[in-house]
C-alpha cells in the first residue's frame, strides 16, 4: 500500500505540473504524445468505482485518476465485444465494417475487412512504436486478419470471444483422431516490419504463447505493459534500464518535471481480459492486499450484495492495481507528461448471464439493459481521460459532450500530427476539426475548449439495403429476413427498432431474482432475429430520461421527430458499403466441412486458434 500511495501521490504531482509543463511549449512544439489505451472488457456503468453505488472503493487509483482527469459522462461503446472493438480500432460504426451484431469466436470464417487501416497502422505512419495486449477479437481466420499484420508491432494476447484466465482454454474440439481435446486460444507475434524495439530478430514471427499459460490475466497484461514501457524507453534513449525497477519505489521529481522529446511515442492498447466472465476468474489468493481483504469482508458483511457482484469487485481490484503499475511505469521511465491515457469499458456489464451463476456479473444501474443490447445499459460505458497535458481548466471536471469509440483514432490522429493544440491553448477549438473514417477530433472539447463536435450516434442499421420501416412494418419475416435492427441517437432523442424488452437490473440483482427472460438467450440481437421473440420499437429523450423509463414512440407529438429519425437511418441504410462474405449462405455439410477444416489445423498447431486460410474479405 505504500506503492499505491506513492503513485497516487505522483500521479496528483504530476497533473499539478501539467500546466507549467505546456506553458513551457509552444503549441507547435509539443511532441506527440504516448498513447495508452486501456479496455476493460465488459465494464457496466456501475462497475467503476467514483460512479458505483455498491463497490466504490474497489478501484482507489482509477478513482484517483479520474478526479485528476476529464470523466466522460456520455461515453458511448457498442453492445458487445466485437462491434466494440471493430468500431474502437477502425474509427468506423459497426454497421460500416460488416461488424454489427457479429461475434468473433474460434469457428468464425470472417475478420475485419482489410480496406480498413486500424488504429496502430494510422499512428505508425506518424512514427508510433505500436505494442498491442490482451483480446484482439477482430479476426484470425487468415494471416492477413492478425494484429501484427493491422500495424501492431508487437501483440500478445487471445482472438476469441472469452478464455480461460489462467489456461486460455477456450472451447474443445474434435482432432483428426476423433478425440475431444481441450482448445487454447493465446498468441504472440511480431510484425514483418518489427524493428527490434521489444526484441531481437523476431520480425514477422508468431508462436502459441504456452510460455504465459498459468498466469492470471490481469497479472500477466500489466507486468507484460509494464515491460514494454520499460524496454522502449530504454531502446530510444540507448541505454539500459533494466534497472529501472529499483527506481520505481522512488521517481525523482526532476523524472516528472518536463517532456522528454527524445523518446519516440509509443502507443500501447491493453485490452484486459477482466470482467469477463470465463471460467476460472478469481486472481490468486495472494494477489490482493491487507486493504483490499478488509474491504472484500466488509463488502461480504452487506446484505444486498450478491456474491456475484463480490466477484467482480474481486476482479476490478487487480484491474486497478494494473493500471496504477502502468501508469507508475511511464513515471520511472520519464514519459508520464507526455502521455494520454483513455480507461474505458467495451460495451455495457453482463448482468443476469445463467441461473446458477457463480461468474462476476457487471451492473449498469441505474440504467436500462445490459450487454448485447441497445438501452443505455448495453451501450453507454465508463470512461475516462488523463494526462498532464490537460489544461487546468480541464483537470477534475466532467465531459457531457458525446462521445464513441469511433472517436479516439481521429482524436489521436490529431494528437500525433503535434499541431492539434493550435488554438485550444487560446481558449478556442481549432478551426481544422479532425476527421477520420466516422469519428471525429475530441480533444479540443475534452480539454475544456469548444464544444462537442459530436450529435449523432449510429449504433446500429438494418443488414439489407432494401430495408424501409414502412415495408418491414408488420412483417416479422422481411424483419429476420434484413436482421432489421436500428439504434442510433440523434441529439437528446435515441431510436431503437427491433429490441427485445429489458428490464433495470438493481445493482444487489442475483440469480434467484433475475427475470426469467433475462436467463436464456434466445432473443439476442448476434443471433437469427427468431419471429418467436417479441422486437418492439423504442424512442427515448436520453438526456431528460437517461433510465429510458418513458417510451415515447407512439407520443402523438414526437411522430415528427420520430419520422425524421427514420429517414435519417434510411439514408445510411442506402448508403452502406457493400461487402463480399465467401461463407454466406453455405449448407450444414459444407459448415461441417469447414469446421473439420479448422480443427486439422488447431490439431497442427498443438490445440491452439491459428489462421486456417480462409478466404479474406477485402
Amino acid at each position: 500500500q505504500a506503492q499505491a500511495a506513492e503513485a497516487t501521490s505522483s500521479a496528483s504531482s504530476s497533473s499539478s505540473s501539467s500546466a507549467a509543463a505546456a506553458s513551457a511549449s509552444s503549441s507547435s512544439s509539443l511532441p506527440a504524445p504516448h498513447i495508452i489505451l486501456l479496455t476493460i472488457d465488459d465494464m457496466g456503468f456501475n462497475d467503476i468505482g467514483y460512479q458505483s453505488t455498491d463497490i466504490p472503493d474497489a478501484t482507489p487509483f482509477m478513482n484517483s485518476m479520474a478526479e485528476q482527469g476529464v470523466k466522460l459522462t456520455q461515453y458511448y461503446g457498442q453492445e458487445m465485444c466485437t462491434p466494440a472493438r471493430a468500431s474502437l480500432m477502425s474509427g468506423r460504426w459497426p454497421s460500416s465494417t460488416n461488424f454489427a451484431d457479429t461475434q468473433i469466436t474460434q469457428w468464425s470464417t470472417n475478420g475485419l475487412p482489410l480496406r480498413f487501416d486500424l488504429m496502430p497502422s494510422k499512428l505508425q505512419e506518424f512514427g508510433y512504436a505500436t505494442v498491442g495486449l490482451g483480446k484482439w477479437n477482430l479476426g484470425h481466420c487468415n494471416e492477413a486478419y492478425l494484429p501484427w499484420e493491422r500495424g501492431f508491432d508487437h501483440f500478445v494476447g487471445y482472438f476469441s470471444q472469452g478464455v480461460d484466465y489462467y489456461s486460455h482454454e477456450t472451447s474443445t474440439y474434435t482432432t483428426p483422431d476423433g478425440d475431444t481435446a481441450s482448445l487454447y486460444d493465446f498468441m504472440e507475434g511480431y510484425s514483418a516490419s518489427y524493428s527490434g524495439v521489444e526484441g531481437e530478430d523476431a520480425s514477422g514471427v508468431y508462436e502459441a504463447g504456452t510460455q504465459y499459460r498459468g498466469n492470471y490475466s490481469t497479472t500477466l497484461y500489466r507486468d507484460l505493459a509494464t515491460d514494454a514501457i520499460k524496454r522502449h524507453a530504454a531502446a530510444m534513449r540507448g541505454r539500459d534500464e533494466t534497472s529501472a525497477t529499483s527506481a520505481e519505489s522512488s521517481p525523482s521529481s526532476s523524472a516528472l518535471s518536463d517532456y522528454d522529446s527524445s523518446i519516440r511515442p509509443l502507443f500501447m492498447w491493453v485490452a484486459f481480459h477482466a470482467v469477463h466472465r470465463d471460467d476460472s476468474s478469481t486472481p490468486p489468493t495472494d494477489s490482493f492486499s491487507f486493504l483490499q481483504e478488509a474491504y472484500l469482508t466488509k463488502l461480504e458483511q452487506i446484505d444486498h450484495i450478491s456474491p456475484n457482484r463480490l466477484k467482480n469487485a474481486e476482479l476490478m481490484m487487480p484491474v486497478d492495481d494494473a493500471v496504477q503499475s502502468i501508469v507508475h511505469s511511464l513515471e520511472v521511465h520519464q514519459m508520464i507528461n507526455n502521455s494520454v491515457i483513455v480507461v474505458h469499458s467495451d460495451n455495457g456489464g453482463d448482468t443476469c448471464h445463467a441461473a446458477g451463476d457463480s461468474a462476476p456479473w457487471g451492473s449498469n444501474y441505474p440504467l436500462r439493459g445490459r450487454k448485447m443490447g441497445y438501452f443505455e445499459g448495453g451501450v453507454r460505458v465508463p470512461a475516462f481521460l488523463y494526462s498532464p497535458r490537460l489544461l487546468d481548466r480541464a483537470v477534475g471536471t466532467e465531459y457531457a459532450g458525446l462521445i464513441h469509440h469511433v472517436d479516439w483514432l481521429a482524436t489521436f490522429v490529431a494528437l500525433a500530427q503535434g499541431d492539434s493544440f493550435k488554438g485550444v491553448k487560446d481558449g478556442a477549438a481549432s478551426d481544422d476539426i479532425v476527421r477520420y473514417g466516422d469519428g471525429v477530433n475530441q480533444w479540443g472539447a475534452i480539454n475544456g475548449a469548444g464544444e462537442s463536435p459530436r450529435t449523432e450516434l449510429v449504433l446500429d442499421l438494418p443488414q439489407n439495403g432494401s430495408f424501409t420501416f414502412a415495408r418491414a412494418e408488420g412483417s416479422a419475416e422481411l424483419v429476420e429476413a434484413w436482421h432489421g435492427v436500428a439504434a442510433v441517437r440523434v441529439d437528446d432523442l435515441k431510436l431503437i427498432w427491433s429490441q427485445n424488452n429489458e428490464t433495470w437490473f438493481d445493482a444487489e440483482v442475483s440469480t434467484g431474482t433475475c427475470p426469467a427472460y433475462a436467463l436464456a438467450a434466445e432473443c439476442e440481437l448476434q443471433d437469427t432475429l427468431k419471429s418467436t421473440c417479441s422486437w418492439e420499437r423504442y424512442l427515448f429523450n436520453v438526456t431528460a430520461d437517461a433510465s429510458e423509463k418513458h417510451n415515447l414512440y407512439n407520443v402523438p407529438e414526437y411522430a415528427d421527430a420520430l419520422a425524421e429519425l427514420e429517414a435519417f437511418v434510411e439514408d445510411l441504410v442506402v448508403s452502406k458499403p457493400v461487402f463480399d462474405d465467401a461463407y454466406s449462405g453455405m449448407s450444414g455439410v459444407e459448415t461441417r466441412a469447414l469446421k473439420t477444416t479448422m480443427s486439422e489445423a488447431y490439431y497442427d498447431a498443438g490445440g491452439y486458434v491459428v489462421p486456417w486460410g480462409c478466404a479474406v474479405m477485402e
